[in-house]
């Protein structure tokens, strides 16, 4: 019979008795032992249910805390990608600025060597500006040479020319 209690149990089994109902006293006890072991079934089933639910109460804050860190980590990643984004565009920058150092680096080079072949000119021509002064200079002291001889040539002619006019006055005089 379920839903007996012991003392309902024994109540109604003092009444079989009393009445000499050996079959139903057997089966009243047999009814009360059923009882008895479906509730412990139950108790046992009751506990698993509580410790089920305490199981899926802690796999559901393991979870929530999974869930927290999956947030978390997507948002590292996102802070990643975009410190990564931010570094590639130094990196890019960074190159151009090297591109353009080069090419400043190879005018300036260009602009060197032209400027040492003007240097190397510019020495050629002051050498040989520098030979044509010493060639003029000796050619100056030459002709200084010659107008100190003319000059004393013509002062011997004049000398002579003078010696000449004196001997004709005289030889006129005569």
């Amino acid at each position: 019979m379920p839903g007996l209690s012991c003392l309902d149990c024994l109540v109604k089994r003092r009444l079989l008795n009393d009445r000499g109902g050996h079959g139903s006293k057997h089966q009243l006890c047999h009814t009360h032992k059923s009882t008895r072991e479906t509730h412990a079934l139950d108790t046992e089933t009751h506990a698993l249910d509580t410790e089920t639910h305490a199981l899926d109460t802690e796999t559901h804050a393991l979870d929530t805390e999974t869930h927290a860190l999956d947030t978390e980590t997507h948002a590292l990643d996102t802070e990643t990608h975009a410190l990564d984004t931010e570094t590639h565009a130094l990196d890019t920058e960074t190159h151009a600025l090297d591109t353009e150092t080069h090419a400043l680096d190879t005018e300036t080079h260009a602009l060197d060597t032209e400027t040492h072949a003007l240097d190397t000119e510019t020495h050629a021509l002051d050498t040989e500006t520098h030979a044509l002064d010493t060639e003029t200079h000796a050619l100056d002291t030459e002709t200084h040479a010659l107008d100190t001889e003319t000059h004393a040539l013509d002062t011997e002619t004049h000398a002579l020319d003078t010696d000449t006019c004196q001997q004709r006055k005289l030889f006129h005089d005569l």
